[in-house]
């Protein structure tokens, strides 16, 4: 309610309705000292009309006041912040989800196998936070344990949970003789960007990105077409290595010429000289398990995946339900999680469940380039299972 707020502007004057109402009073007064209308109290007739007006003239102050703080990064606030990141290239951290390997156990061999479907729900005894595994998994004939991974249902640093926390079946166990624990702790858990700790970073930035600096040579290669990412790193006799990752991989040599041209003068301080190279690539071979309700061609897996490592739209028609996946693409050094694999390949209406996923037969929780190199997506096994 307008009568219960007010706000400093920028010029340091409080506004409210109640000091507009005593304003539009005062002019009368001032204007009109003997009055026929001598009744401005509270519940009169007039004076219910200036509250209406205040009421309208209180929400344009305010609504003035929102348009000048929106034109100033020290200022702005909310989905504006994240408008001024977009430009900045500088998105907000959104948080994620922490992630690990629980091993379940029993307490000797059994005749028969327990299957832990994936979904399982566990749950920290410390901090009462629920994680889903990612995957089915078994505890095989002759065995006592077996590993998997698992996510956070929620995001944020107090999702990583600490070695020996996750214990506890949300549901009913798959078996009675079950126990589960994560024997290491869980990390990659990292909390929502307030927007005063946004507005911090973007300011700082938006002081870095001038002629000359490490953001304006990453803007410099990075605004030819083609080009997914460029990193700065160290070289012998230069300024710095420009490692430039594509759109396609590998680069095109005439993509990769367009940016060689644009180290040069006048686009560099006077002296500064760069290598260009493209940067390497660190592959990835996959094997996948996927429950589908009807068989497809594995090309629709692939084409998902190269969509995930390299970025771009992705459209196909050529299954009952279209797919429109959008992704960003993987940077130089930036890792991928089983958890992000899992969500791009059970986006297809075809797809039930992904059972299984490794990357040269061992499991994994996230793959992680060489130094200052690009995962690449490599040769990919598929394995469909069609289920009645």
């Amino acid at each position: 309610m307008a009568e219960e707020r007010g706000f400093y502007a920028i010029s340091g004057e409080y506004i409210s309705r109640e000091g507009l109402v005593q304003k539009m009073i005062d002019s009368f007064n001032d204007k009109y000292p003997k009055p026929k209308i001598t009744d401005f109290n509270e519940g009169s007739v007039i004076r219910n009309i200036l509250e209406s007006i205040g009421t309208d003239i209180f929400h344009m102050e305010l609504n003035d006041e929102s348009l000048i703080q929106l034109a100033f990064l020290t200022t702005m606030f909310g989905s504006y912040l994240d408008l001024k990141g977009e430009e900045l290239q500088t998105p907000r951290i959104l948080g994620s989800s922490s992630i690990g390997n629980v091993t379940f156990s029993i307490p000797e061999a059994q005749t028969i196998e327990i299957t832990i479907p994936s979904g399982t729900v566990l749950v920290d005894s410390e901090t009462g936070y629920y994680f889903n595994t990612t995957a089915e998994t078994r505890i095989n004939i002759g065995d006592t344990s077996c590993s998997v991974s698992a996510v956070s249902q929620v995001t944020g640093e107090a999702a990583n949970s600490r070695a020996g926390k996750i214990t506890v079946f949300r549901d009913n166990k798959p078996s009675e003789l079950l126990s589960v624990t994560n024997n290491a702790a869980f990390t990659g858990g990292t909390d929502y960007e307030e927007d005063e700790a946004y507005r911090e970073r973007l300011l700082a930035k938006q002081g870095e990105d001038s002629f000359g600096s490490r953001e304006y040579y990453i803007r410099l290669g990075e605004s030819v077409d083609g080009v997914h990412d460029v990193l700065l790193t160290d070289a012998t006799g230069y300024t710095g290595k420009v490692l430039v990752n594509g759109d396609e991989k590998p680069l095109d040599d005439d993509i990769l010429a367009l940016v060689v041209a644009q180290y040069i003068e006048p686009n560099l301080v006077y002296k500064q000289t760069f290598l260009v190279e493209e940067c390497d690539y660190t592959e990835v071979d996959l094997e996948i398990t996927a429950g589908v309700y009807e068989e497809v061609d594995d090309q629709l897996f692939i084409d998902v995946l190269e969509t995930l490592f390299n970025g771009g739209l992705y459209v196909s028609e050529s299954t009952s339900q279209n797919l429109n996946l959008n992704y960003p693409g993987l940077r130089i050094n930036e890792p991928l999680t089983v958890y992000q694999l899992l969500t791009a390949l059970e986006a297809p209406s075809f797809v039930s469940q992904i059972t299984n996923i490794t990357s040269d037969s061992e499991t994994f929780n996230k793959l992680t380039p060489d130094e200052n190199e690009c995962l690449k997506l490599g040769t990919v096994s598929i394995t469909q299972n069609v289920i009645n």
